[in-house]
């Protein structure tokens, strides 16, 4: 079908005058012409053994053979002629009907108004009448249809101007909106002018009253909501299109609605100016609601990924709280970055709560110890088949790097996207790619990802499988911070696409900005609880359950890991050696650092020495290792003393119980005994030469006798 834009076409007509035969319609021509009213009222007609009164096909007829034709007049009320054409057996095919004024009725010369053709009923919409002017027209098969009767119902009224101001595709009705705001309208379609038609049957051909829309999407937008419902219009459609001119177009959508309303969601370009044409199939007129509603960029490219606590130092849960001072081990993936308009992955943003300590980041705010580095993932490449593109020398090679940039280095992109345009960026990581768009180089920009694209197989826009990792560690700050109120221990990771960030010109990924991944955690500030440390036992000693001074106290047996008892362990003694038990403190679900209790286990000491003495003599006992610290008691001071070196000393005779306690505090006992000195009976003098019996008193056996003076006496 050919395009019929507006109805400026003009043509001298002349008709053709023929003998009627009989049984022909009293209206086969413009002398007979049948006498209408033009206020809504029907008339029934035939083209039945009716003539083709036309030189030529006019107006939207088309192809040769015979148009059999009758015809009507009628005195204009109004500027626009509606209209509707309904056929009955034995009639096939479409319906032509065609709309002309005359400069001296039938004998004048003729031009048409308008014309209309289609299938039964056919609504009819032709703006431009005179009122008070005397117009006709007529009715006919196509050259390959069979004539039949028809009712045709005709009315002729003057529309608001409101419904024709926008009935041209050049003068279409502005809308104005707030992104993501619904913004609505009333208007009508009555008295206004078909729009276009193409070649073939189309969705989007416009027959009939079209009134036109204008939107202009922002540099965020990507869809647009329609909603057109009508009381009216029992079968409303609507297209969108583009077109430069009002003379080609493009289609972007059409939408056929039915029961008086007719919606659609259709995705748009970012600065981009479209064109709604709005009729009614079936060709009514009336009024209408037309609801728009342009949505920003909504999509979300990094759908898959997790931030994870993989390690810490002090043996805290990995969801925390974290201990002061304590090393904690993040890990960020991202898996399947989706390349929404072809945005690729250009920042790796991560914020940190401010419960970590600065001196594990540098001055840029990178931590300093990153155990799994960032690492690029696409590759350029190759060119297509044909000529050389700029980047064929690069194909092959890296996509570009990774690098950490200070907050304010990066800008984001003047979109309306998901950070205020042309704010400065965090600190993070941003790539920086090895093609320099601005240059074509393959030496990439190396101090500015702005103007870079993202990691990706550059410059494939397919479904991306690529997959990115980073680990890093972070220390939290002292117990300090529990004072200053530096409690906030999260961590945060936002994802930009190189569409936000870089140059890459369409929108995409802004919702990555809601879907940030998060890990909320915070510093335990549980004093840990206050012990005694060693506990010190003898072997076999009656030990007591160990104590600590706090709230919620929790034992362990091993410095980390493990689960707390409620109940504090009572040591064993039964072995000598050293054994460590843990306790910490529990206050509102955070639970302080473990504290350490060694219990102890010494060997009993032992005393060596001789334990006999005689009243008024020593013997010198030593006691074992370790002696600094240690002390000795006699049971029985008035049979024997005993000093602090071990030196006893008889004062009677009998026995008396030693006690040695070394410096562990480990006692050990022995009995010494104190004899009596021994008396000698018999004669104490005796001459040289001769002998004398001296008797030592009990018991003898073992005694022993000595001179101090063998020269004198043996």
């Amino acid at each position: 079908m050919k395009k019929i834009f507006t109805l400026v076409l003009t043509s001298v007509l002349f008709l053709v005058t023929s003998e009627k035969a009989f049984a022909q319609p009293g209206n086969d021509d413009c002398a007979g012409a049948t006498s209408v009213t033009p206020d809504g009222s029907c008339v029934a007609g035939t083209t039945v053994a009716a003539a083709d009164n036309w030189t030529s096909t006019v107006g939207c007829q088309s192809g040769g053979g015979t148009h059999e034709d009758v015809w009507y007049t009628f005195l204009s009320t109004g500027t626009s002629y509606t209209g509707t054409v309904t056929t009955s057996a034995p009639w096939t095919g479409d319906v032509e009907f065609t709309l002309v004024s005359s400069t001296g009725g039938c004998a004048g010369t003729m031009t048409i108004v308008g014309s209309s053709c289609g299938a039964s009923p056919l609504a009819i919409s032709i703006n431009g009448l005179t009122n008070g002017a005397t117009y006709y027209f007529t009715v006919s098969n196509i050259n390959t249809g069979t004539p039949g009767p028809f009712l045709v119902c005709s009315t002729t009224s003057t529309p608001p101007a409101n419904c024709t101001d926008n009935d041209d595709c050049l003068t279409p009705t502005t809308i104005t909106y707030v992104a993501g705001v619904q913004t609505c309208l009333n208007d009508c379609n009555t008295g206004a002018v078909p729009g276009p038609e193409f070649a073939g049957a189309n969705c989007f051909d416009f027959p009939n009253s079209t009134v036109w829309y204008s939107v202009t999407t922002g540099a965020s937008s990507a869809t647009m909501d329609i909603a057109l419902t009508s009381a009216a219009l029992s079968n409303p459609y609507f297209t969108v299109f583009t077109t430069p001119d009002c003379n080609t177009y493009t289609s972007i959508n059409c939408t056929q609605g039915a029961a008086g309303s007719a919606s659609a969601n259709v995705p748009v370009s970012i600065n981009t100016t479209y064109l709604i044409a709005i009729s009614d199939q079936a060709g009514a007129t009336g009024n209408f609601d037309l609801c728009i509603t342009v949505n920003n960029d909504n999509s979300a490219c990094n759908t898959t990924n997790s931030l994870t606590v993989s390690a810490t130092s002090m043996g805290s849960p990995l969801t925390g709280p974290f201990q002061p001072g304590e090393i904690v081990t993040f890990c960020y993936s991202i898996t399947n970055f989706q390349q929404i308009n072809c945005n690729y992955l250009q920042g790796i943003v991560p914020t940190f709560g401010d419960c970590w300590d600065p001196v594990s980041m540098n001055a840029q705010g990178q931590p300093l110890s990153i155990p799994t580095p960032l690492v690029t993932a696409g590759t350029i490449q190759p060119c297509p088949p044909g000529p050389p593109c700029p980047w064929d020398a690069c194909a092959g090679t890296p996509a570009g790097t990774w690098s950490w940039f200070p907050a304010g280095a990066v800008t984001y992109n003047a979109i309306g996207g998901s950070l205020p345009d042309n704010s400065p960026m965090p600190a993070g990581w941003y790539f920086l790619s090895s093609y320099n768009p601005l240059t074509g180089a393959c030496t990439g920009d190396p101090t500015d990802p702005d103007n870079s694209y993202g990691d990706s197989d550059f410059n494939s826009c397919a479904s991306n499988t690529l997959d990115w990792s980073v680990c890093f560690q972070l220390q939290a700050r002292g117990i300090i911070a529990c004072t200053n109120g530096q409690t906030d221990c999260s961590v945060k990771v936002n994802t930009y696409a190189d569409g936000e960030i870089g140059v890459w010109t369409d929108i995409g990924c802004t919702a990555d900005a809601t879907g940030a991944s998060f890990l909320a955690a915070n510093l335990c500030c549980t004093a840990a609880p206050a012990v005694s440390s060693p506990v010190t036992y003898c072997i076999d000693d009656v030990a007591s359950q160990l104590t600590a001074t706090g709230s919620g106290l929790l034992w362990y047996s091993t410095a980390t890991g493990g689960v707390g008892s409620a109940t504090a362990p009572t040591p064993s003694t039964t072995t000598v050696g050293s054994t460590n038990y843990w306790v910490s403190s529990l206050m509102g679900g955070c639970e302080s650092a473990r504290v350490i209790i060694s219990v102890t286990v010494n060997s009993l000491p032992t005393i060596t020495g001789t334990l006999t003495v005689c009243v008024g003599l020593t013997t010198q006992l030593t006691g074992s290792a370790p002696t600094a610290g240690g002390s000795w008691s006699s049971a029985s001071t008035g049979i024997a003393t005993v000093n602090s070196s071990g030196l006893v000393t008889g004062v009677s005779a009998g026995t008396s119980i030693i006690t040695y306690t070394n410096g562990n505090g480990c006692v050990i006992t022995a009995t010494v005994t104190v004899n009596s000195l021994p008396t000698i009976t018999g004669t104490l003098t005796v001459c040289a030469g001769l002998t004398t019996q001296l008797t030592g008193s009990a018991p003898t056996a073992g005694g022993s006798w000595s001179s101090a003076s063998t020269g004198i006496a043996t």
